[in-house]
């Protein structure tokens, strides 16, 4: 739907730029002598409005919409739960289509939110583990924490 709208966009902004033109020519030659210069500047002052109007819509609808902190934490911990809960930062950049420091933002900060933890290999890669994905032994024999 964005697409089509920003296509509706592009037209407004092409069909306005023409008549900007025709409006220059008319300045430029005079035109056909029964238009008033003043009505002339008019339409070239609306139309200028509309071909800008039309390219910041076309603009708004056709780029890639930023994706929110929000729908970003969700990818990486839909990534997590599937690969059982431990994640290496290429596996986050590449699984949730996000650049290096994208995902290394975000999983500080969810490991600054307790969500994760960072550990460090043998040689040195940065493994997150999510505590929260556990398999359901290990659920089952989580005690109230009342009790301990």
């Amino acid at each position: 739907m964005r697409t089509f709208f920003g296509v509706i966009g592009v037209l407004v902004a092409l069909f306005s730029a023409l008549l900007v033109a025709m409006c220059i020519s008319d300045l430029v030659t005079g035109g056909d002598g029964k238009t008033e210069p003043g009505v002339t500047i008019g339409l070239l002052v609306f139309f200028s409005g509309t071909t800008l109007l039309g390219l910041w819509f076309a603009y708004k609808m056709l780029r890639k919409p930023k994706r929110s902190a929000f729908e970003i934490e969700q990818a990486i911990l839909t990534l997590a739960a599937a690969r059982g809960g431990r994640l290496t930062l290429a596996e986050v950049s590449t699984g949730c289509r996000l650049s290096v420091a994208e995902a290394r933002a975000a999983l500080q900060r969810l490991c600054g939110q307790g969500v994760a933890d960072l550990h460090m290999t043998d040689t040195g890669v940065e493994v997150y583990a999510f505590a929260g994905f556990m398999d359901p032994e290990a659920k089952a024999r989580a005690r109230d924490v009342m009790d301990a």
